[in-house]
């Protein structure tokens, strides 16, 4: 499941990949994603939650 805040700012050029496994992805509330950043959920256990006020730049990624 994929959850984003609307005031979330994400780069048409990022790439975030819903889990197949019900893994939750959330993007809060003023949270800004760059461009070529990668969000895949791999494991199928946990979350993966970037909270309100948060930066992700280029080439960091958030593997779960």
């Amino acid at each position: 499941m994929l959850r984003i805040d609307p005031t979330a700012r994400i780069s048409p050029m990022a790439d975030i990949e819903e889990s197949v496994r019900g893994t939750l992805i959330e993007i809060g509330p003023r949270v800004m994603i760059d461009s070529f950043v990668k969000i895949k959920p791999t494991g199928g256990s946990g979350d993966v939650v970037i909270g309100a006020d948060s930066a992700v730049g280029a080439k960091a990624g958030v593997l779960k």
